[in-house]
């Protein structure tokens, strides 16, 4: 197998993959001896909302996958997962939409966030015979570098109390029904006096990983809202 190049079942599993995901381009990587890395990339519209046979609202994602592949075909862990949300769009077409048409002009558009397609679950095996020194240190080892989206929440931080945390104590979250925040993102969203929908969709955006995206759509979010009203108001 030459380099970069799939073997049947790895191939197999990037066309299965990539038969329900449209607009998609993808590259390969070799990283060690039978295993192949893919970066995959691809579009769509979602949460689309008809509003008559030639009108509708949508927005577009784009996502970006990292998978490493056995030369069995499977996944060694699960994927590097992100995405890019657009703000929702008012589209004109010139065919005939199918589908259920909404009723009313909706006033709270709801968006649906994707989450990573590509999960791997491995069992937790205890080591044997661990000695004294072992068992004495402490159970959660606490990161001391932080990634962008963690070292924005650090500057935050800082200027509010003047402290330096670890990522692990800057990531604790409390919980507020369903949603799910650290308390420094909380407050920033109680000073934008954000809604019920804007809480739980940066709790999606943070229980899935993507702190940066979180901070962006706060650091945006007067717009967003003027976006949703501008797109309702046309119909």
């Amino acid at each position: 197998m030459k380099e970069n190049q799939l073997n049947k079942k790895q191939k197999e599993w990037l066309e299965e993959f990539l038969e329900t995901r449209p607009y998609n381009h993808y590259r390969v990587y070799t990283t060690t001896a039978g295993t192949r890395t893919i970066e995959i990339e691809w579009r769509e519209e979602a949460s689309v909302t008809i509003l008559d046979d030639h009108t509708y609202i949508a927005t577009k994602i784009k996502h970006k996958l990292v998978v490493v592949l056995r030369f069995n075909g499977h996944p060694i862990k699960s994927g590097k997962y992100s995405f890019d949300i657009t703000p929702p769009q008012r589209y004109s077409v010139e065919y005939t939409l199918e589908g259920q048409l909404a009723l009313d002009i909706p006033q709270h558009y709801e968006i649906k966030f994707p989450e990573n397609p590509v999960t791997v679950k491995h069992r937790i095996r205890k080591p044997k015979n661990r000695n004294r020194f072992e068992r004495s240190l402490p159970a959660q080892q606490h990161k001391l570098t932080l990634d962008k989206g963690s070292q924005a929440l650090q500057n935050l931080n800082y200027q509010a109390t003047g402290a330096i945390k670890s990522e692990d104590e800057l990531l604790q979250t409390r919980k507020i029904g369903n949603i799910r925040l650290p308390d420094s993102i909380m407050k920033m969203l109680q000073e934008k006096s954000a809604t019920e929908e804007e809480l739980m969709y940066c709790s999606i955006l943070f229980n899935s990983g993507n702190v940066e995206a979180v901070l962006n759509y706060i650091n945006q979010i007067e717009q967003f809202r003027e976006q949703i009203k501008k797109t309702v108001s046309r119909k």
